[in-house]
């Protein structure tokens, strides 16, 4: 590993990059999620766009209801940088 970091600080360092991420793109990841359904269901064509579909949810259900899903994402990707971390390094 480049660097003077062991895999435990390359671990928490990855994992913490993985949920800055993962903060950032997830609302809008669960609204094309959202955008997609409606159109493959038109009983459900709530939204007419992007900026309409961020307003609705926002009104309808809250700030939190953009991080929907989070936590099984951001546990997802721990693990994979944990495994790309430590299997590397083990001879």
């Amino acid at each position: 590993m480049p660097g003077n970091l062991n895999a435990k600080s390359w671990m928490v360092a990855g994992s913490g990059s993985a949920l800055i991420a993962a903060l950032l793109v997830y609302p809008a990841d669960m609204l094309k999620t959202r955008l997609i359904v409606q159109d493959v269901n038109p009983s459900l064509s709530h939204y007419r766009g992007i900026m309409d579909g961020f307003r609705k949810i926002w009104k309808a259900e809250g700030v939190l209801a953009l991080y929907k899903g989070l936590l099984p994402t951001f546990l997802g990707r721990c693990f994979l940088i944990m495994i790309s971390t430590i299997l590397p390094t083990k001879n």
